[in-house]
């Protein structure tokens, strides 16, 4: 199996002029399952729309590379064509194109895009594996969806593009029990062939999730690392207090798998 890697350094990003990543290191490879935590306003979003050069961001230092290439300056299309896929916490109504019409059209813009039967073997495989209903296919993209069902079509439209690096804003924000489930079962399952960066605030969640890593951001910058633990830290500490115990690190950072 091919080993992809995603290194972050140093960096520092901006947007309209105002300074809103600091500094900000991380290293993951395949099959690492990566979730960012932290107060509203910590830079969460900010870092996952500057990994696919959003309209946006402003990168004033810094270095993002991927298998070796510095993407710094590329057009978003061309990371997107690397293997990254970004899932908005709002995804936009497309009012006249059918469900189905669109994912014909993501999978025909692949490089190696699937003959017409295997797609549609793999888009009913899927919608029954995220509890999607078969007659969302024939409807215009997210007109009347529900947030679920918005979400779930997200992750459909991603099996298509079989992303290398999934950024995965806040899914589980306003979500069911049920739904919640289908969608980390199935993130489980793509995890060992991906690296997947999500942003969530549900503790619940991201600890049917497992990931190996975690970080918090606090003001932009990353202010406590490590695993699964830290979940454990913020629901008994909360955002506050764990940022307390933290600001006598003198380095900015904790890791709390330091002994």
């Amino acid at each position: 199996m091919v080993v992809d890697s995603l290194l972050i350094k140093q960096l520092s990003v901006e947007i309209e002029k105002k300074q809103l990543l600091h500094n900000i290191d991380l290293n993951l490879k395949t099959g690492d399952l990566c979730v960012i935590c932290g107060k509203n306003g910590a830079g969460k979003t900010t870092l996952l729309k500057t990994l696919m050069h959003h309209f946006s961001t402003k990168i004033t230092a810094g270095t993002i590379t991927f298998n070796r290439q510095k993407i710094n300056l590329l057009k978003t299309s061309d990371i997107a064509h690397l293997g990254f896929f970004f899932i908005p916490q709002h995804s936009c109504e497309l009012p006249g194109i059918q469900t189905l019409a669109f994912l014909k059209t993501l999978n025909s813009s692949l490089k190696n895009p699937l003959p017409f039967d295997q797609l549609f073997n793999h888009v009913h495989q899927t919608l029954k594996t995220l509890a999607l209903p078969e007659d969302i296919l024939t409807r215009n993209l997210n007109v009347n969806f529900s947030g679920g069902q918005r979400k779930k079509t997200e992750i459909l439209q991603a099996s298509i593009a079989h992303p290398k690096v999934w950024l995965v804003d806040e899914i589980d924000a306003g979500l069911d029990v049920d739904s919640l489930k289908h969608i980390s079962k199935y993130l489980q399952q793509v995890r060992n062939q991906s690296i997947i960066l999500i942003i969530s605030h549900n503790n619940q969640f991201i600890k049917t999730l497992k990931p190996n890593k975690v970080i918090v951001l606090n003001e932009g910058k990353i202010t406590l690392t490590g695993d699964q633990k830290i979940i454990d830290l913020i629901e008994k500490n909360g955002y506050e207090m764990l940022g307390k115990k933290t600001q006598k690190n003198n380095n900015g950072i904790c890791n709390i798998l330091k002994k």
